[in-house]
């Protein structure tokens, strides 16, 4: 059986590197899980995430090793452990000066759901005050819900709130990726929140020209045109394009 044109272009750009393996050094890249972008694969990570850093890191001629941790160590490692990075972190300022933030890898577009037919305005986050709130649990979200000073329910799978939303047990949900057709009902979509960004993080020694290199390959973050394809390959090609236009203008 042959492979899908995307398999092979990935497979092909992978196995280029190993010729240039000696010319630096092997670096672990730890990430947390992320669904559907960061997926746990046995003893690494698959999704369009881990594929695009693959493919885009290859391309500049680093071999990368990546393995699932949890955040609060995904920290600690690329801060503790030379030749490491951490893959799909938020901006935190305080920690600026124990690790290297090396590039933007994608936008964090928060959004807060409603159940379809719940036609009530939401202008402000305190519209969403003493209603069954629930959130996917990344820091970006719990730490703006927690600012507001707002009481939610951290849901660890997206698809598991639309599914409590749909069955109203929650009243809004809010979630970085869209709803998809088997999480039931489609949603409204009630108020965008305050975008951020996720973060690739090295130690700080990292050697200056291995940054270099990750920083030319992560130009456009995991949303360059040319892995289009892998996005293509999780039938996710809408939320490519929409993505990737909307940080576009962002950063302009």
């Amino acid at each position: 059986m042959s492979l899908p044109p995307a398999f092979k272009r990935l497979a092909a750009t992978l196995a280029g590197v190993a010729g240039l393996a000696q010319a630096a050094p092997l670096l672990t890249v730890v990430a947390d899980a992320h669904p559907p972008y960061l997926t746990p694969a046995r003893d690494s990570l698959g999704g369009p995430y881990a594929d695009a850093f693959r493919y885009l890191t290859a391309k500049a001629g680093l071999e990368v090793a990546l393995k699932s941790v949890p955040a609060k160590r995904a920290y600690f490692l690329a801060a503790a452990e030379k030749n490491t990075c951490a893959l799909d972190v938020n901006f935190d300022q305080g920690k600026a000066e124990t690790v290297s933030y090396v590039a933007a890898i994608s936008p964090v577009a928060l959004q807060a759901y409603v159940a379809r037919g719940n036609a009530a305005p939401f202008k402000s986050l305190g519209d969403l005050r003493g209603l069954a709130l629930g959130t996917v649990d990344i820091a970006e979200a719990r730490d703006l819900l927690s600012s507001a000073q707002l009481s939610y329910i951290p849901i660890a799978k997206p698809a598991l709130g639309f599914k409590m939303l749909a069955a109203k047990r929650l009243e809004v949900f809010v979630s970085d990726t869209p709803p998809a057709p088997e999480d039931g009902p489609p949603p409204r979509r009630a108020l965008v929140l305050t975008p951020a960004e996720r973060w690739l993080i090295c130690h700080p020694d990292t050697p200056p020209a291995i940054l270099a290199k990750l920083r030319q390959a992560l130009r456009a973050g995991l949303f360059a045109k040319d892995t289009a394809f892998i996005w293509d390959k999780y039938r996710l090609h809408g939320l490519f394009l929409e993505t990737q236009a909307s940080w576009e203008r962002s950063r302009q």
